[in-house]
């Protein structure tokens, strides 16, 4: 169908956008959350586009109801159903543009960040305790045909067995409880065929440690974990919350800025009417170029020499005034260092005639007695 090849179009193209940013961009692409988010949205539509197609290529129609939940048609069409349902979802960047709603988006990306740490603690206590429970309680079963005797068995096989283990650990976050799961019921073999339960609850040692253990899980996972996770919520809201309108500006603007380029003037995939409009004016540049690169050379040569020329020039004519400028000095220190010299040979004779005067009236004086 026509729709069909319109979305290959439209996934391709903004596939290859994604491309073009990273290229251009390199380690400032992954910078942002949007910018991986839109790279893993493309990529799943691109890889579960694929695996339709190479799909559907095998199975005769297009119901996929009649064929494995593991074949690969199922498997793209899976990939590109969570592509589209992220797709629709990044629309909520639009209410960056808002005033009011704006902070409140980027307090959800906050948020996500959290999220995905508290996932690797939630993974690490997961996998820790589902190793420790499978250990414990894997001997156990429900199957009467295993059973020869006197024995144990549990209320329920959905610890005993890997697909139940993880199943019944994983929703235990958001239905806590279920102590069943991990009970162990005391049996008994009549005639060789029938079994009768008993209907308490073992408390034998490896047993209680079995519950307790599972009932440790829950309280780690429901009342640790997830209060961590809202402090964390919390946390990140006051944070956001305190400078939220420099928050919301900077998501804003950096959401804006990728419009000011100029391919952003058409929109992925019209976008390669800009790539080939670009194409033609490098091409008929470069011919131009071509042309005028002789006449462009020899004209800037002829100006270089004429700055050069005028540099050379310019330093002559300050080499000569700095000269002329240094011989003034000269001269001036020159008379300077006389004009001192002949103020001390003068204050000298002053001097020598005030002690002449002096010694003349003493003379004066001595004769007229």
């Amino acid at each position: 169908w026509y729709y069909d090849y319109m979305t290959v179009i439209f996934v391709v193209s903004y596939f290859l956008e994604d491309l073009v940013d990273i290229f251009g961009r390199y380690r400032n692409f992954f910078s942002s959350f949007w910018n991986i988010y839109s790279l893993l949205n493309h990529t799943l539509f691109m890889l579960g586009g694929c695996l339709e197609f190479y799909g559907f290529k095998q199975i005769k129609g297009d119901n996929r109801a009649i064929v494995s939940g593991n074949h690969v048609v199922n498997v793209g069409a899976t990939f590109v159903s969570i592509a589209a349902s992220m797709s629709f979802f990044s629309t909520v960047r639009f209410l960056l543009l808002h005033r009011k709603l704006g902070p409140v988006v980027v307090c959800i990306i906050r948020v996500l960040k959290d999220t995905a740490i508290i996932f690797v603690l939630f993974f690490i206590i997961y996998v820790s305790f589902a190793i420790g429970t499978f250990s414990m309680f894997k001997p156990f079963t429900l199957s009467h045909n295993n059973i020869t005797g006197d024995g144990f068995k549990m209320k329920a096989d959905d610890l005993a067995n890997v697909k139940g283990l993880f199943s019944a650990m994983f929703w235990r976050l958001f239905d806590p409880g279920e102590n069943d799961l991990a009970s162990i019921i005391k049996i008994e073999l009549i005639n060789g065929t029938d079994i009768k339960e008993d209907g308490e609850v073992s408390m034998q040692f490896s047993h209680f440690v079995g519950l307790a253990f599972w009932a440790v899980y829950q309280a780690i996972l429901v009342i640790l974990l997830v209060n961590i996770f809202i402090a964390m919520m919390n946390t990140t809201y006051m944070n956001v919350s305190q400078c939220a309108d420099l928050e919301w500006k900077y998501s804003k603007s950096y959401y804006q800025v990728q419009f000011l380029t100029p391919r952003a003037v058409l929109p992925p995939p019209f976008r390669l009417i800009y790539y080939y409009a670009k194409l033609m004016y490098r091409t008929k540049s470069n011919e131009a170029l071509k042309a005028d690169r002789e006449t462009k050379i020899r004209e800037y040569i002829i100006l270089l020499h004429k700055l050069v020329t005028t540099k050379k020039k310019s330093d002559e004519e300050n080499s000569i005034q700095d000269d002329f400028s240094d011989l003034r000095q000269d001269i001036q220190n020159i008379v300077s260092e006389k004009q001192k010299a002949m103020h001390v040979e003068i204050h000298e004779l002053k001097e020598m005639i005030v002690g002449l005067k002096n010694e003349m009236r003493l003379l004066n004086s001595v004769a007229s007695e």
